[in-house]
C-alpha cells in the first residue's frame, strides 16, 4: 500500500464559498478518485477554516501517479486558484510505502 499526505492553506473565503467548493469536490472529484485504479480510500480532515489535510490509500505509488493526468484539470480549475498565495506553506505533499499496515490490538 502507498500512503499520500497532503496539506493545503486556502485563501480567506466566505462559510458558503468553502461550502461550495466542497461540495464541488464531493460531486465531481470523489466519483473520479473511485473510478482510479488502485484507489483504495481518502480523508479530507479540515485543520482550520483555512487549512486542510488529505489522507490518501494507493495500492502502489505508480496508481498514485497514473491518477495524477486524471486529477490535474480539476485541480488546476478548483483547487489552485483557492490556494493561499501568500503562504509559503500553501501546499505539502508527502508519500511512501507502508511498512506496517495495522497494529491494532486484536
Amino acid at each position: 500500500m502507498f500512503v499520500v499526505v497532503g496539506r493545503f492553506r486556502f485563501r480567506p473565503m466566505g462559510q458558503d464559498e468553502r461550502q461550495s467548493m466542497i461540495q464541488r469536490w464531493e460531486q465531481d472529484f470523489a466519483p473520479m478518485a473511485r473510478e482510479s485504479p488502485g484507489f483504495r480510500g481518502v480523508h479530507f480532515v479540515w485543520l482550520s477554516d483555512d487549512e486542510m489535510m488529505t489522507d490518501w490509500h494507493w495500492d502502489s505509488e505508480a496508481d498514485w501517479e497514473a491518477a495524477q493526468a486524471r486529477f490535474g484539470p480539476f485541480l488546476q480549475q478548483h483547487v489552485v486558484p483557492n490556494l493561499d498565495f501568500r503562504s509559503k506553506n500553501r501546499h505539502e505533499i508527502l508519500g511512501g510505502g507502508v511498512r506496517a499496515a495495522d497494529l491494532r490490538e486484536t
